[in-house]
C-alpha cells in the first residue's frame, strides 16, 4: 500500500480494485549463495543430550523458496523431537535426520536459527568423536556449494566429579496421572556442603510437583520446579532424589508424546545437568462440557459439586498463567546454562516433606 500512496490521491481515481489487489509474488532468484552454520559443545557425556544450534542467512528480496536445513546426527545419537526455533523442525523420533524450515508465515530474508538436540546412547564409549552435519538447500541454484555444509565435532567424555543422572519411568505415562522420576546425584567435590538447590524444567504438560523422599523447600511455576534441599553432602556421596510430577489433562499440551525431563544443580559455579525422555500413552480426550444439574433446590440453584480435581493428591501446584511449550527452554537449561532464569521465579513457596 505504501507504494500506491506515493502518487497521492490521484491514484484513488483508478478504483478500489487496484488498491486492494494482492501484488504478484516476486519470482525466486535463479541463483543464491547460502551457507550453513552450527555451534555446540566440544564434549558430551554418554546417555545425555547433545544440544546445538544451526543457522543460515536467507538472502533477498526476492527470497529463495523451499529453504531447509537438513541435520544428520552422529552414529549412536538419536533425535528426541525437541527441535525448535524460527520455524518447525521435523524428524523421526529415534532417527538421525532432522529437517528445519523457516516459518512459512514469515518467508522473509535475514538470519534464521534453530535449536536441535539428540541423545547420545549410553553405550557410546568415552573418547568417541561425534560429527554432526547440517546442510542448507533451496530451490535456487547455489553459486558456492562448498559452504552449504557445516559440521560440529564433539567428544564423548566421562562424567564430571559431581554429576546427575535422571531415571525416568520405563512405562509410558498416562496424562492426568502423577508419575515419579529419580534424580541420582553423585557429589565429588573436595569439600562438603550443607545444602544444595536443584531445578527441574518441563514442557506444558507439567502441572506441579514435589520432592517426596526427603525434606526440602520447594516451589513451582509453569514449566519449572525448584527445591532447596537442606542435606549435607560429603565428598563421594551418592543420593537419590525422588520427584513426583503431576500431569495436565489438557489435550493441547500433548502434541508430542515423547517429552524430556531436565534437571540442573545450582550453586556449584558451573553447569551440572542431566535429562531423560518420557513417553505419554496418548492424547487425552477433551473434557466434556458440564451439563446442568438434574436436581433443583427450588430457589433456582442446582445441587451437586463441581470443580477441577487435577491438582488433587498433594504436591505443589504451579502458579501464574499457563504457558506454551517449554521444550526449547528446557533444552537451553541444559545446553546453555540458563538455570539462573528459574531463580527469579520464586513466586510461590511451600515446604514439603
Amino acid at each position: 500500500m505504501t507504494v500506491w500512496r506515493r502518487y497521492g490521491f490521484a491514484v484513488l481515481a483508478v478504483g478500489t480494485a487496484l488498491l486492494t489487489a494482492t501484488p504478484a509474488a516476486a519470482a525466486p532468484p535463479a541463483t543464491v549463495d547460502m551457507r550453513s552454520a552450527i555451534e555446540g559443545p566440544a564434549t558430551v557425556v554418554a546417555g545425555e543430550l547433545l544440544g546445538f544450534q544451526v543457522g543460515t542467512i536467507v538472502p533477498g528480496p526476492p527470497t529463495p523458496t523451499n529453504v531447509k536445513m537438513t541435520v544428520t546426527l552422529p552414529e549412536g545419537t538419536t533425535y528426541e523431537g525437541n527441535g525448535d526455533g524460527v520455524g518447525p523442525c521435523e524428524g523421526a523420533i529415534g532417527g538421525r535426520t532432522v529437517v528445519c524450515i523457516p516459518d512459512p508465515e514469515e518467508p522473509t530474508q535475514g538470519g534464521r536459527q534453530w535449536q536441535v538436540a539428540g541423545r547420545v546412547a549410553e553405550s557410546v564409549p568415552t573418547g568417541t568423536v561425534l560429527t554432526t552435519t547440517v546442510v542448507v538447500s533451496s530451490d535456487s541454484e547455489e553459486t558456492n556449494p562448498a559452504d552449504n555444509t557445516a559440521t560440529l565435532t564433539t567428544r564423548v567424555v566421562a562424567p564430571a566429579a559431581t554429576f546427575l543422572k535422571v531415571i525416568a519411568p520405563a512405562e509410558p505415562v498416562v496424562p492426568g496421572k502423577p508419575f515419579r522420576a529419580t534424580v541420582r546425584l553423585h557429589y565429588g567435590e573436595d569439600a562438603p556442603v550443607e545444602k544444595f538447590l536443584i531445578a527441574g524444567s518441563f514442557d506444558a504438560w507439567y502441572s506441579g510437583g514435589e520432592l517426596v523422599n526427603m525434606s526440602a523447600d520447594c516451589w513451582a511455576d509453569p514449566g519449572s520446579l525448584m527445591c532447596d534441599v537442606p542435606r549435607r553432602l560429603e565428598p563421594g556421596t551418592d543420593l537419590d532424589l525422588v520427584f513426583e510430577l503431576k500431569t495436565s489433562v489438557d489435550p493441547d499440551f500433548y502434541r508430542e508424546l515423547d517429552q524430556t525431563l531436565f534437571f540442573r544443580l545450582e550453586d556449584f559455579g558451573r553447569t551440572i545437568s542431566a535429562s531423560a525422555k518420557i513417553t505419554f500413552t496418548g492424547v487425552p480426550s477433551p473434557s466434556p462440557t458440564p451439563s446442568p444439574s438434574p436436581t433443583n433446590d427450588g430457589n433456582g440453584s442446582g445441587s451437586g459439586n463441581g470443580g477441577d480435581d487435577e491438582q488433587a493428591g498433594g504436591g505443589l501446584p504451579i502458579t501464574g498463567a499457563p504457558i506454551a511449550s517449554l521444550a526449547t527452554a528446557g533444552l537451553l537449561l541444559v545446553t546453555a546454562g540458563a538455570g539462573a532464569l528459574l531463580l527469579s521465579r520464586r513466586r510461590s513457596r511451600s515446604s514439603t516433606s
